[in-house]
C-alpha cells in the first residue's frame, strides 16, 4: 500500500505510544531486558523519547532505561538512548515523566521494532508507559 507523500502532515515529527502500560514488579534483570516495544509499519527516524511512571515507584536508583532496536523483530537489541532518571531512593508521583535522549537519530524500516528495555532492580511494583517522538522517511519505490 502507498503512502500519500502530498500529505501535508508528511516528514512531520509526531508520537507513538510504544505498547500499551506495562506494569513491572518487584524484579531484577540483569541484562537488558526488553519491557514496551512497537513495530513499526513504515519507514521512520527516531528522533526523542520519554517514560510516563502512571503508578508510582521506589527505589530506582540502581535501575537504567534504554531505547533500542530490533531489526526485523529478532529480539537483538541495539542500544541508541538513554533515560538517566537521576533518583535517590524515593517515591515517584503517578504521572511523572522522565525524558529520555538517543545518541543519534535512529531510522527504522517496516517490521523494525523500538523498545524499551530495563537493566537492574524494580524495588516497587510500577507502571510505565513510554512515547518516542518519530519523523517519517521518504522512500522511493513507495511513491
Amino acid at each position: 500500500m502507498a503512502r500519500s507523500y502530498s500529505n501535508e502532515s508528511y516528514a512531520g515529527r509526531h508520537i507513538v505510544a510504544l505498547g500499551p502500560t506495562e506494569s513491572l514488579t518487584t524484579s531484577t534483570n540483569a541484562s537488558s531486558t526488553a519491557v514496551l516495544k512497537h513495530t513499526f509499519m513504515y519507514p521512520c527516524n527516531v528522533v526523542d523519547w520519554n517514560i510516563s511512571v502512571m503508578a508510582g515507584a521506589t527505589d530506582l536508583t540502581a535501575v537504567e532505561f534504554n531505547i533500542s532496536k530490533s531489526l526485523g523483530g529478532t529480539g537483538a537489541l541495539t542500544a541508541f538512548g538513554t533515560c538517566d532518571l537521576g533518583l535517590a531512593t524515593a517515591t515517584i508521583a503517578d504521572g511523572t515523566v522522565f525524558d529520555g535522549s538517543v545518541t543519534a537519530a535512529q531510522g527504522f524500516v517496516a517490521s523494525d521494532d523500538v523498545a524499551i528495555a530495563i537493566t537492574g532492580t524494580v524495588g516497587h511494583a510500577m507502571v510505565l508507559q513510554a512515547f518516542a517522538e518519530v519523523q517519517e522517511v521518504f522512500v522511493e519505490s513507495d511513491s
